[in-house]
């Protein structure tokens, strides 16, 4: 399977060999899944199907349209992902303040929870479940300068592992071999700034099955928050002389960038919108999902590049999804025009004909013996 990019303002991904079969043209195919998401559609693959029988001017049977959701879409899909990290990571979009001059990026990761048919529960079982129950977990490490993601993941929700947190030597009061439990309750300052150990099971990797506790240090800071009463605690290798824990805090609280990711994923995207048993076809969606989410990204650096400073800032990522969302249908056409495929009224009626038809041909119809 070879992969051809040719540069213009949109990277063209074509797949040479593997998709393209008989009818199927690669890409048609890449660009009508992309852009196939919408709250105004229901996302599946009828859905899909009729937007590329729109877009290619050609007629495909059910069965071989289901059948072109292989395990090697899948894999074209995540090369096509991983294709779009690498442009973006060129593209810094923000800068790191003087605070940070001695940082390179400031890398935020977080996952969220995808729900299933319990019918896939041997492939991707559930975490803390009564009944049998399946998930998936999409994990990404998400980069601030380029504002968008540097690495994604799609794991069993059950691979979380808790780790055991013991502190070590601190100062003001007796912490040493003490649990961070133990130790909150009783603080009366504002901000505890300590080393601290972290023990956690290490597999061995020379064939047995047995596990071995190790242990590494790292710096904990916990600031108290007035308006929950209660302390934030972060975990960090950064050193004091780089950033107070005030600092450390706020840095923290950029978390929010990689929730509101999720945010316009889930309600922009579909990525939560899983209706199918079939694993290939799971993970085909949630690939789509996030690479419509980079495509997204592309044009907004686009639109913010072009545009005075004073005006980028208001450029604020959710307002940003809505008017790509709506505006999709109207992205696919000019990209479709770009590889020279038209749409014509022509072309729309031609869909209406032959996507209006029930497919169930001997169906008997209510009333069809009063009127047709």
């Amino acid at each position: 399977m070879r992969i051809l990019l040719n540069n213009s303002n949109f990277n063209v991904l074509k797949l040479e060999r593997g998709l393209r079969a008989r009818k199927i043209e690669a890409f048609v195919l890449l660009w009508t899944l992309v852009f196939s998401f919408g709250a105004h559609l229901p996302r599946n693959l009828a859905n899909m199907k009729r937007k590329y029988v729109k877009a290619s001017k050609t007629e495909i049977a059910e069965s071989s349209w289901y059948m072109r959701f292989t395990p090697e879409l899948v894999e074209f899909l995540k090369v096509c992902v991983n294709h779009a990290i690498e442009q973006l990571a060129v593209e810094q979009n923000k800068v790191l303040s003087e605070k940070l001059a001695k940082f390179q990026d400031v890398l935020i990761q977080d996952s969220t929870i995808i729900r299933l048919h319990k019918s896939l529960a041997k492939k991707w079982p559930a975490a803390r479940s009564k009944t049998v129950a399946a998930g998936v977990k999409v994990g990404m490490l998400v980069s601030a300068v380029a504002n968008s993601p540097k690495s994604i993941g799609i794991y069993a929700e059950t691979t979380n592992e808790l780790k055991t947190l013991r502190i070590g030597p601190g100062n003001s009061i007796d912490v040493k071999g003490k649990y961070v439990s133990e130790i909150l309750p009783k603080l009366k300052r504002q901000v505890l700034d300590v080393e601290v150990e972290i023990s956690f099971k290490k597999p061995n990797y020379n064939g047995k099955s047995k596990t071995r506790m190790d242990t590494e240090s790292f710096r904990l800071v916990a600031v108290y928050n007035k308006d929950e009463e209660k302390y934030h605690v972060y975990l960090t290798n950064i050193l004091k002389d780089d950033l107070s824990p005030e600092d450390v805090a706020k840095l923290y609280g950029a978390r929010w960038d990689i929730e509101l990711i999720f945010k316009e994923l889930k309600s922009r995207y579909d990525l939560d919108v899983v209706n199918t048993k079939n694993p290939q076809i799971v993970e085909a969606y949630i690939w789509i999902a996030i690479l419509t989410l980079f495509i997204s990204r592309r044009i907004y650096n686009i639109v913010r590049k072009h545009n005075p400073k004073e005006k980028m800032v208001r450029y604020t990522q959710l307002r940003w999804s809505t008017i790509f969302t709506e505006n999709a249908s109207d992205q696919l056409t000019l990209i479709l025009r770009y590889y020279g495929v038209e749409r014509t009224f022509e072309t729309v009626m031609n869909v209406y004909q032959s996507q209006a038809l029930d497919p169930h041909v001997n169906r008997e119809r209510f009333r069809d013996e009063f009127w047709s």
